[in-house]
């Protein structure tokens, strides 16, 4: 029988009418007769095509979510109160909050206004500040499909807990594997006849996003060092002192990412805001609060812009400033940046969406005849 209103679910939960249908189920007003109290009853939908095995990993994956959601406390987090098996498929019972949909709210309404957009945007962003409190979730749109990566920190989050986060998360099946990034760097890069570069070389922060840089500056530095028949022990020396330099700046300008985290909701995120900086680091931040300058090193990958854009954007500002920048026209500044940000603006404007490339790209893609090198 297939459960409609009024049908009663684990001898408990009464059902009312739909409220909302989404792309993985259909969530409906409920009654808990045993409380006496409105739910929400989320119903997981599941394809006739699925076998018991896959059936089975489904209900395992909304027990999953349903643990993890009822342990997270948070005002724009509904609370999750129970779930259970009804017709061979998965029912998650939930906190009922009333009120109008995001899309009833914009066709009764019309378009937001920025601030009205704001006020509901970051509450959901702090839900998801609550629900990632060891980690991250990032998802890479490919030409063929996406790809999904979560970052967590073992200390914090263990291996089942950050495997069930992601796996509703994703809400989809797939392939995932675990793999380990502990940080640090080797002591020598260069020793006799073997040079390591790129994942054999140093793990920063995963999420740093230098490591192609850093594989591209390394392969150059060899190149300019690289030896003749006798292997003087200077060009080795010199290349692990400059490629240390370099792996120590661009650990630096990671982890004033996490030292100035105005986060402190979770131990993770405490645990890096009390971590003592590198001193080349302390050295840089001392310097630019008291004299508004900008320590400069060899090696470095990071741009003054780079350090200013984060300085600056983390509440970071110098005591005094730099008194070069006392006699400059501020006016003709302001006036040069403006343009500068129009030309941009209309630049980006005229580009197509990341969407419409992508199917612009694909569409090559089937056009190019069986067998033919791409």
């Amino acid at each position: 029988m297939v459960p409609g209103e009024g049908s009663v679910l684990g001898d408990r939960y009464r059902l009312g009418k739909v409220i909302g249908v989404g792309g993985i189920g259909t969530v409906w007003e409920g009654h808990d007769t045993l409380l006496d109290r409105k739910v929400a009853i989320k119903e997981i939908s599941l394809s006739g095509h699925l076998r018991d095995q896959q059936r089975a990993e489904v209900m395992r994956l909304a027990e999953t979510e349903a643990r993890i959601a009822a342990k997270l406390m948070h005002p724009s987090i509904v609370t999750v109160f129970d779930v259970i098996s009804h017709g061979g498929a998965p029912w998650i019972v939930m906190q009922h909050v009333s009120g109008r949909s995001l899309e009833q709210l914009v066709t009764e309404d019309g378009p937001l206004p920025p601030d009205r957009v704001a006020a509901i945007a970051v509450p959901l962003l702090d839900a998801l500040a609550a629900a990632h409190g060891a980690g991250w979730r990032l998802s890479f749109p490919l030409r063929e499909h996406d790809q999904h990566g979560f970052f967590y920190c073992s200390a914090h989050c263990d291996d089942s807990r950050a495997e069930g986060e992601f796996a509703v998360a994703l809400r989809q099946g797939g392939d995932t594997s675990r793999m380990s990034a502990p940080s640090g760097r080797r002591q020598a890069f260069w020793v006799r006849n073997c040079v390591a570069i790129g994942a054999a070389a140093a793990t920063l922060d995963p999420l740093g996003a230098t490591s192609i840089q850093l594989i591209y500056n390394a392969i150059n530095r060899l190149i300019s060092l690289f030896p003749h028949e006798d292997c003087v022990a200077e060009l080795v020396t010199q290349f692990n002192r400059r490629t240390i330099a370099e792996y120590e700046r661009s650990r630096d300008f990671a982890a004033l990412h996490f030292w100035n985290s105005s986060r402190d909701d979770t131990p993770f995120w405490r645990e890096r805001r009390a971590v003592r900086l590198p001193e080349p680091l302390e050295y840089r931040l001392n310097l630019f609060q008291q004299a508004g300058r900008l320590a400069s090193f060899d090696d470095e990958i990071f741009t003054e812009a780079d350090w200013v854009s984060v300085l600056l954007g983390k509440g970071i500002w110098p005591a005094h400033p730099d008194p070069l920048t006392l006699s400059m026209d501020v006016a003709g500044l302001a006036s040069r940046t403006e343009r500068m940000r129009q030309v941009i603006r209309q630049a980006a404007e005229s580009m197509p969406i990341h969407q419409i490339y992508l199917e612009k790209l694909g569409n090559v893609s089937r056009r190019t005849a069986p067998g033919s090198t791409r």
